[in-house]
């Protein structure tokens, strides 16, 4: 049996970046170039439970591509506790963004590193289209490359979430494992 946490989470606490996957029932996209193993609702809901979160923020993995069913699927299993992060594109109606807001939508994700399922010519007229439906960019880049998107990251509108932490993958220039601090 799994350890339970001695550090109590409050309540309303909200795990805010995760997937779901299901190999046996969502096909994976030609463009992935990742495929973990499944994770369902259920697997998610005792991994909840044990740690005493409420909310979830589901987010749309690179797996699936522009196709968000399986994430969708697996939040209604949270009811009104779910929020979701979804993939979409510069054709996607704006019928279709309501239908995925009702759902629980309230963010476009750009996953911009190998599998990328849509590109960065559309993250602007993408983030001026769901930015009228109240949602945020959610984004993951190689956090090395941000100096040479800062002018186009900035005249995005609304907010732009930033994930996995700035993803900075080695390598990283200015630090070395030689020079690394002890606390990084």
């Amino acid at each position: 049996m799994a350890r339970i946490p001695n550090l109590k989470a409050p309540a309303g606490a909200c795990d805010t970046h995760m997937h779901f996957y299901d190999a046996a029932r969502y096909e994976t996209a030609a463009s992935a170039a990742f495929t973990p193993p499944d994770a369902s609702s259920d697997d998610y809901k005792a991994l909840q439970q044990r740690l005493g979160l409420q909310r979830v923020v589901i987010v749309q993995p690179s797996t699936y591509g522009r196709d968000n069913t399986c994430q969708l699927e697996m939040a209604k299993a949270f009811g009104d506790d779910a929020r979701l992060v979804v993939v979409v594109d510069e054709n996607t109606s704006d019928d279709e963004l309501e239908s995925l807001s009702a759902a629980g939508a309230r963010g476009a994700r750009f996953f911009m590193l190998a599998g990328a399922a849509v590109p960065w010519d559309i993250l602007e007229p993408v983030a001026n289209k769901v930015h009228e439906h109240g949602w945020h960019i959610q984004l993951q880049m190689n956090g090395r490359d941000f100096a040479d998107r800062h002018e186009q990251l900035a005249r995005l509108p609304g907010t732009l979430v930033v994930d996995h932490v700035g993803r900075f993958m080695d390598p990283v220039p200015w630090i070395t494992r030689a020079s690394r601090p002890c606390c990084i």
